[in-house]
């Protein structure tokens, strides 16, 4: 009988290490903290510059009125003039005023843009309260803060509410002018039937169209170039209509070409970029022609065939309510600025030169008119869409064509014949009444107050400026003051056709000051009463005669008026760093040790223009690039050490901020491998087959020889290179007790 012995590991391990401690513990204390500066840059990034104006006689609710001169000069506070040294970039757009350069505790203050050419501008500036100090920022905010060229002052900033203010939307509809022409007309290559609507973003076209084989949109650069098309509805949905674009994407319907569809209206929306389809926002069991967007509302309004119906969803597409009476019918496209859907209708003359000008109402679930424009000579049936100042038209009469309305600028127009426009408020003096206007044929009008509402339509008794044109009294084309019958005795030449600003200041019931221009002025006594009155413009007496009107506003006069008292030099403003975060898992382990960086960076004022992750802090980043860092970074450390890893950050002012994180690396501390060795049977009798299982691993590493002594004479009767076998069996031919080594 034998009896065997097993033996689980032999100290025969090829190789040797030393155990290490390691450390898991952070060195915060390598690298200093860094301090990141709390100053502030206010509402752009692109502000640089600001000025400090003490004022005078400050009060709330007054209006400051500043001369800025573009150039380089010395401020006269005398005068409120404030010279800009050549500072504001986009003259006169890139300047505001507020009660502090810092945003933390600045409230912008609301002004107006008066008037301006190429070296001055001036500004009004509503006083909100008893302010001692103001601040004028400039700079390259590529904004149009103050103005835009649709109409002055359709977004005078934050608007001088209230009742002693008004601008073109308060008007009753009298009509506005604008002349059209083509200027370097696109003629894309499309052979659709009909062109329905456009977008434009500065960049790109896009044009809807309808067709028989189907709906389709393209995508025309500047050039006129098709560039990309895309088909929207297969038949019955022939007809893409006019459409709007809202967050890089187009809202457009697609339709049955019928009043009376058999196949519900998609209303889909589609990637600007590629022209994907992204959604189907919505259906309408109806002809949809026209997609409307409010996007401040979140209103979505979907004109139906002739416009005889408006369907209000939000921009989700859930249904709201419906319009059954439209205030307009035919919109064929329509685009919103300024609070305003400017839509262009077939109005069935052959010419189709109409733009109807709609409000919403009703907290955006319904709609009111509040005038039309009508072009001089330019087609505007279908597609229409507004941009920097701009119309721009699609149609297609005799080809098809993508136009800019020239003088895109709105003006009120006042035909002759006892025509006028009015005030909705009434005021009382002492009150200024300010107008931008041109008059040009033979017949008169007046600009003013008058207690009746409309303004008298002969020679005013009680309106108070006015000017006949060419012959009347005077027998001169001037300006002057009507007093009842009295005249002044000063007139202010006057040049037909040509755009004029005019000042009036109503010092309450016996003296106004009349100033064109900003520069030459009459005085007059006036003999009227406490009011209350109306203010408005009116024209009469000839039918070729035409008033315009850009811009008409009302305000309160202040006695003594807010004035400037002294000025500071330009200072810089100063910027916000960026800041960024690095983390890293694991932060210790042994060599060699892969590394996930996790990083973000960001810029309160501006962007992240570039950044550099340093591994090792040795000055030589390792890995780097433009823009954001990436969310993660992978880097394997070969050796052992202690490394700091930097990430740095740049933002696109060139203030820079960074962050860093330890990694500790310690040597490889080889692990000895395990065996097992079992047998089968242990005894018996001679000649005896034994069948010995073997295991084998390594917790760190491979196993690269093993080694079987059956008979504990330490030498190996099998042994081979790798990991030993599952089974070996071995024949005992003579009886004894064999200790069997497994190494």
């Amino acid at each position: 009988m034998i009896a065997l012995k097993k033996a689980s590991l032999l100290q025969r391990i090829r190789g040797r290490v030393s155990s290490l401690l390691i450390a898991a513990m952070l060195l915060t204390a390598l690298i200093p903290a860094i301090e990141k500066a709390s100053a502030k840059i206010p509402y752009s990034n692109d502000w640089s510059y600001y000025k400090e104006i003490t004022l005078s006689n400050s009060a709330a609710g007054k209006i400051l009125r500043i001369h800025v001169v573009k150039g380089v000069g010395t401020d006269d506070p005398s005068t409120n003039t404030i010279y800009m040294n050549n500072k504001c970039q986009q003259w006169p757009y890139d300047i505001a005023f507020a009660t502090s350069y810092d945003p933390d505790a600045a409230t912008m203050l609301p002004f107006n843009l008066i008037d301006y050419n190429d070296t001055d501008a001036y500004f009004d500036i509503k006083l909100t309260d008893a302010y001692s100090k103001i601040y004028i920022l400039t700079g390259n905010s590529n904004k149009e803060l103050a103005i835009h060229t649709l109409s002055r002052p359709l977004d005078v900033y934050d608007a001088f509410t209230g009742d002693k203010f008004m601008n073109t939307k308060d008007f009753d509809f009298v009509g506005a002018s604008m002349t059209a022409s083509d200027v370097s007309s696109l003629t894309p290559a499309i052979s659709d039937d009909e062109v329905e609507g456009i977008v434009f973003d500065g960049s790109y076209y896009y044009v809807s169209t309808r067709d028989n084989s189907g709906a389709f949109l393209y995508k025309i650069d500047l050039n006129g170039n098709v560039v990309a098309s895309e088909k929207l509805g297969d038949p019955p949905l022939i007809h893409g209509g006019g459409f709007d674009i809202y967050n890089g994407k187009l809202f457009i319907p697609v339709a049955e070409a019928t009043s009376s569809p058999s196949t519900p209206s998609k209303i889909i929306s589609v990637w600007a970029a590629n022209l994907t389809v992204d959604r189907t926002v919505c259906e309408v069991n109806d002809h949809i022609g026209t997609v409307m967007l409010a996007p401040d509302l979140n209103r979505m309004y979907l004109c139906n065939w002739d416009t005889l119906k408006i369907y209000v969803y939000d921009l989700n597409g859930n249904y709201i309510t419906t319009i059954t009476s439209p205030p307009q019918n035919k919109i064929q496209d329509a685009v919103y600025t300024d609070g305003l859907f400017f839509c262009s209708i077939q109005t069935g003359d052959g010419n189709d030169h109409v733009i109807a000008v709609l409000k919403p109402a009703d907290n955006g679930n319904s709609l009111v008119k509040v005038g039309e424009i009508y072009t001089a000579n330019g087609r505007t049936r279908n597609g229409l869409t507004w941009y920097a100042g701009n119309f721009y038209v699609a149609y297609n009469y005799g080809g098809y064509y993508i136009y800019k309305l020239k003088g895109a600028k709105i003006a009120m127009e006042i035909p002759a014949g006892e025509q006028y426009v009015a005030s909705k408020n009434t005021f009382s003096p002492p009150t200024i009444l300010e107008v931008k206007e041109k008059m040009g044929g033979n017949g008169k009008h007046n600009v003013g107050f008058s207690q009746t509402f409309p303004c008298p339509d002969t020679e005013a008794t009680q309106c108070i400026a006015w000017k006949p044109y060419p012959t009347s009294q005077p027998p001169y084309p001037e300006y002057y003051l009507k007093d009842g019958a009295t005249y002044s005795t000063d007139y202010l030449d006057w040049v037909a056709n040509e755009w004029t600003y005019l000042t009036l200041e109503w010092l309450g019931s016996s003296y106004a000051k009349l100033t064109k221009n900003f520069q030459e002025t009459i005085d007059a006594t006036l003999n009227y009463g406490s009011g209350p009155y109306y203010a408005g413009a009116q024209t009469w007496g000839s039918a070729d005669s035409t008033l315009y009107v850009q811009y008409l506003a009302v305000m309160p006069y202040a006695d003594p008026e807010p004035s400037v008292a002294s000025t500071t030099v330009w200072q810089n403003i100063p910027r916000d760093p960026p800041a960024c975060s690095l983390n890293a898992n694991p932060t210790s382990g042994e060599a060699p040790l892969t590394v996930t960086f996790s990083m973000s960076a960001s810029d309160p004022d501006g962007s992240i223009s570039s950044w550099q992750l340093d591994v090792d802090n040795d000055g030589s980043p390792e890995y780097s690039g433009t823009g954001n860092p990436p969310a993660t970074q992978e880097h394997t450390y070969e050796n052992p050490g202690t490394y700091i890893a930097n990430l740095t950050v740049t933002d696109n002012d060139g203030y820079t901020a960074y962050d860093t994180v330890t990694i500790i690396v310690t040597e490889h501390q080889n692990q000895p491998p395990a065996c097992s060795l079992s047998a089968n049977p242990t005894s018996g009798e001679a000649p005896l087959n034994v069948e010995f299982s073997l295991t084998a691993s390594d917790p760190d590493g491979n196993i690269t020889a093993w080694w079987l002594d059956v008979d504990g004479d330490e030498s190996e009767e099998y042994s081979g290179a790798g990991s030993p076998p599952a089974t070996i069996n071995h024949v005992y031919d003579n009886p004894g007790t064999y200790i069997v080594n497994f190494t």
